[in-house]
């Protein structure tokens, strides 16, 4: 089986480009990432893009798909964000959200941080995602707003846990079940400023489409930033990272 992929990614209406996309294909085991720096903390770009440094240097020398090796890219490039944090004197800022897909060919394994999002699609329909770790997914699980009411919550942008905020247990989530790679899988991975503006059912209409990984991910980040202009609303950096499997 193949495995086709493409990435976009758009400035939107900010200053500076926070996030970082990055595919890491060296050695058995690939690695897709998206990190998506905080705005408001100062240095998101610096962050967004050490951490994907930090978990590359890691994917490069790994020999097999499991779950220490997702645990080692987040405790790594953690510590590694934390001293660069300390060098620069800036502890309270160069924070980022993280999400990885990893496959050695044979299954699928993820893990993220923030609210950056990992959709999963098989057999014609969306279905995993992964839960933001923010203060409105926190209220859905409290029965507090309804699903629909998440992606333009006025709190949307407040998260609970990142990368560059000390743990003291392991803040992030990983999914390592031995998912197998078959015909048909999709991922996206995306920043909340790409799935903010698209809806679950523009996203399995785009994932259905005979298209271009490129064409497919174009089009959704289009439609975001066309969206995100009809709501006359301030569009953050929006990124994405769309992953296929072919025959």
């Amino acid at each position: 089986m193949k495995i086709e992929f493409a990435s976009y990614t758009n400035i939107g209406d900010c200053m500076i480009n926070e996030d970082t996309v990055s595919v890491c294909d060296i050695g058995p085991v690939k690695c897709f990432l998206l990190a998506d720096g905080l705005g408001g903390h100062g240095g998101g770009d610096i962050a967004s893009a050490h951490v994907a440094s930090a978990v590359e240097a890691i994917v490069k020398k790994s020999e097999k798909l499991d779950e220490s090796l997702i645990k080692n890219c987040f405790t790594y490039a953690q510590a590694s964000l934390l001293d660069l944090q300390k060098k620069m004197k800036k502890e309270q800022a160069l924070k980022t959200t993280l999400v990885m897909l990893f496959t050695d060919g044979v299954n699928w394994a993820w893990g993220h941080i923030g609210d950056s999002r990992l959709y999963y699609f098989s057999k014609g329909k969306i279905r995993y995602v992964t839960s933001d770790h923010s203060v409105p997914q926190m209220m859905l699980k409290m029965g507090k707003i309804k699903p629909e009411d998440v992606r333009h919550h006025p709190e949307r942008n407040i998260l609970l846990k990142v990368m560059g905020t000390p743990w003291t247990e392991p803040a992030y989530e990983i999914d390592n079940s031995g998912v197998k790679l078959e015909d048909g899988d999709a991922f996206l991975l995306c920043s909340d400023g790409f799935w903010e503006w698209v809806e679950d059912s523009d996203i399995e209409r785009a994932f259905n489409m005979r298209e271009s990984a490129q064409i497919i991910v174009s089009n959704l980040g289009t439609l975001a930033l066309k969206n995100g202009m009809e709501k006359d609303s301030e569009r953050d950096n929006l990124s994405a990272i769309f992953v296929r499997v072919l025959k």
